[in-house]
């Protein structure tokens, strides 16, 4: 029987009952068998091991161009990395699938930018023929900047095999600050949810533009996105560099203290996403939205995770989101 997890990324992560440990009784420990908090990064063959790569902070990819600084999540296809680009002299996100998830792509026509992958016969295959369309398709339509740009690719090895490494641009995460972003329960402005409520005109904003970037999807691209939820929705916020510094500076990235003593033991970084900033202003409960600088957005909305999609000519599925966030209608 699966057991949903919980990471510190934005995906879901299940394991099964076999890779827990157990307490007197029967309860479940937090952590998985595998002993490391976050992905499992033992370096053997196992059913279980999806064969992530364990970066470690520091470390230098693709010759010495990128150094990796920061972990920003993961999940069961890939981890997530800031790092620092030394030929462009800028930021960028260094994606680094499991070798599981490799396997399933055209490794060599992939690398080579004049070779077309051939479609596969499962969404995982797809996946960065995909990102590669999505990045080229059609930089004129309104919902192209709704999507990280595919910027660079290159392959690694680690234990386990090959490892696609996919560079984008870096990208924040919105949920806190939309969580703090509280309205009085009687403003006629405010969508009332569960623990905060956003004015109005964020919702719109909000809507317009993933409309925008779906609209992209279908139209320039032939792609279904298949997996829209909020943990797919990033933002690309105006001065990255001046935040990520910000956060690097006063949260500094870290490891987990207790991943154990074994001298194989490897190091096990903490996933740290940036988060998006605040408005100058904090909103209190008795201010407008004009007040609090809301009239202005200082952020872009970012599709992303194009694991669960299909092309628009070729469905390897006919869900057309997860189960837990269909419409009633859609049934």
């Amino acid at each position: 029987m699966p057991i949903s997890g919980s990471s510190a990324t934005s995906s879901e992560v299940t394991v099964t009952e076999e890779e827990l440990e157990y307490e007197e009784g029967g309860k479940y420990l937090a952590r998985p068998k595998h002993g490391y908090p976050e992905e499992d990064l033992r370096p053997v063959q196992h059913p279980n091991n999806l064969g992530w790569y364990p970066v470690r902070l520091g470390e230098h990819f693709d010759g010495h161009r990128y150094i990796v600084l920061r972990k920003l999540g993961w999940g069961m296809n890939s981890n997530v990395w800031l790092a620092r680009d030394m030929v462009e002299k800028r930021l960028v996100s260094l994606k680094i699938l499991t070798h599981s998830r490799t396997k399933d792509q055209n490794i060599h026509s992939i690398l080579d930018l004049n070779i077309v992958p051939k479609s596969g016969l499962e969404p995982e295959a797809d996946e960065v023929k995909m990102l590669v369309k999505i990045s080229e398709a059609d930089p004129s339509h309104p919902g192209y900047k709704h999507f990280p740009q595919l910027l660079h690719k290159f392959a690694i090895e680690s234990v386990h095999g090959s490892h696609i490494c996919l560079v984008t641009e870096v990208l924040c995460d919105g949920s806190e600050y939309f969580q703090t972003l509280p309205l009085e329960i009687d403003d006629p402005d405010a969508m009332i949810g569960l623990d905060a409520y956003l004015p109005l005109k964020v919702v719109k904003e909000l809507t317009r533009q993933l409309l925008r970037a779906v609209l992209y999807l279908h139209e320039a691209c032939g792609i279904l996105h298949g997996d829209i939820k909020h943990t797919h929705v990033l933002f690309r916020p105006k001065d990255i560099d001046r935040i990520a510094a910000k956060e690097l500076l006063t949260n500094p990235s870290t490891i987990h203290p207790d991943v154990g003593d074994s001298p194989t033991r490897l190091t096990a970084p903490m996933s740290q996403p940036l988060p998006l900033p605040f408005p100058p202003t904090r909103r209190t409960k008795r201010k407008s939205c004009h007040e609090d600088g809301m009239d202005t957005f200082d952020w872009e909305l970012t599709l992303v995770d194009m694991g669960h999609s299909s092309w628009t000519a070729y469905h390897y599925s006919e869900d057309i989101q997860p189960l837990a966030f269909e419409h009633l209608k859609s049934f």
